[in-house]
């Protein structure tokens, strides 16, 4: 993805839009989100790319017949959503407005091997409003920071964006089949969300799970 110039967020946009019934839609949406490890690609059985889950949604949202058949044949092989947006109507385009250092990163970075890129994304400067011990976990195109705090009636965890903004604020408790104390080194990793964490420790897994917002 991050060697794949259509996905990133430069040069024109396209849009288009359609009826649907929102209230499916977006429990499909949230039904995609609830699982845990979902399969990157366009051929993986259960899998999804950014295409792939546009399309998924406006499908679950029941459009007319016209645009359904067209978004059943509509190819998904990459992860721009170019392609469901042109299988729409009322297509519109708007041109790229770069400014001109993003414009002077973007030929830097474009000329770089794409063997000097992860697969993850490298942990950005930590912001301010982030705590100290946050860290960082992340996939090929986005990442957040986790931060767990022992309390009373549990872990306090909250997850901040790249930028620091909180995108939640979760009190959780151990698993049944969990043992930990909430001390020594740890490390967190998948799958992690605003539900669950997962806790690597030296010689063992444990998970977190939510049990209300504080």
């Amino acid at each position: 993805v991050q060697s794949n110039e259509s996905t990133h967020a430069s040069g024109p946009m396209y849009a288009s839009y359609v009826r649907v019934n929102f209230e499916k839609a977006h429990e499909a949406a949230k039904q995609i989100q609830s699982r845990d490890f979902i399969p990157y690609g366009p051929f993986e059985n259960e899998g999804s790319n950014c295409s792939r889950f546009v399309r998924e949604i406006i499908l679950a949202g029941e459009p007319n017949w016209a645009h359904a058949l067209r978004l059943e044949v509509v190819p998904t092989l990459t992860p721009t959503t170019l392609y469901p947006v042109s299988a729409l109507y009322h297509w519109v385009k708007v041109p790229g407005c770069l400014d001109e250092a993003a414009e002077q990163l973007k030929e830097k970075l474009s000329s770089l091997p794409d063997s000097l890129f992860l697969k993850t994304l490298p942990e950005p400067p930590k912001p301010n409003s982030v705590p100290l011990n946050a860290q960082w976990l992340a996939g090929e195109s986005s990442g957040s920071w986790f931060d767990i705090v022992k309390e009373q009636n549990g872990y306090l965890v909250s997850r901040f964006s790249m930028s620091g903004l909180v995108e939640c604020q979760v009190l959780m408790n151990m698993s049944a089949e969990s043992d930990w104390n909430g001390e020594g080194e740890f490390s967190v990793t998948y799958p992690s969300h605003c539900a669950e964490i997962t806790i690597q420790l030296h010689d063992k897994t444990v998970s977190l799970k939510s049990v209300k917002r504080p």
